[in-house]
């Protein structure tokens, strides 16, 4: 029997880990792992008859990440991202773009206001894209 004093407990959890047929990289435990480094996330968004592509309706990003998201519409609009407090107005024929590290983790809706007015959409309305933040 291998004793558990001065480090006996380590050899034993290996000798067992090399019986079982598992090599240095399983015991590691994650000690190699490096984080993601923050990436940086386009979002093409066209805006046509109110309505963004169903694809696009849900955007995830990670904690971190640098995004753009690059609006174009066929008709004059004021699109505004929640949390994060940005507006652009819009114009057909011109693109405008939200630029920004995502600092905020969650679910953040963008709405359409009133162009010209500082209303927002019925709440009863779902929001052109939900951006979904995830920890890192």
């Amino acid at each position: 029997m291998i004793g558990l004093r001065g480090g006996g407990l380590g050899v034993a959890l290996a000798l067992a880990a090399v019986v079982q047929g598992l090599g240095p990289d399983a015991w590691a435990c994650g000690a190699n792992l490096q984080p993601e480094p923050p990436a940086e996330q386009v979002f093409e968004l066209h805006l046509e008859g109110g309505e963004v592509a169903q694809d696009l309706r849900t955007l995830r990003v990670t904690e971190g990440d640098r995004v753009r998201l690059r609006w174009t519409v066929d008709a004059p609009t004021v699109v505004h991202l929640h949390g994060y407090d940005l507006e652009r107005e819009v114009a057909p024929g011109r693109a405008a773009e939200f630029q920004f590290e995502a600092y905020a983790t969650g679910r953040f809706p963008v709405e359409v206001h009133a162009h010209g007015d500082a209303a927002h959409q019925s709440h009863d309305e779902a929001p052109l894209v939900v951006l979904e933040v995830y920890p890192r």
